[in-house]
């Protein structure tokens, strides 16, 4: 699928975000925007906690 996109009424969609660090602690936010053909909605992601979503290095960087 390519975006942007439309979907019909009645389809469900999965989206996906993974987050990767080789280096640092990472905390960020994802916000999906989109027309339901009368007006824009928006809405923030967060993790289960309601906080910013976090990634950390996982300790297996080998480029150096």
């Amino acid at each position: 699928m390519s975006l942007p996109h439309t979907v019909e009424e009645g389809d469900f969609h999965s989206l996906f975000l993974i987050g990767r660090t080789e280096r640092y602690d990472t905390r960020w936010k994802a916000t999906i925007t989109w027309w339901d053909g009368k007006e824009m909605h928006r809405r923030t992601l967060s993790g289960r906690d309601g906080k910013d979503l976090r990634v950390v290095p996982t300790g297996d960087n080998r480029s150096g």
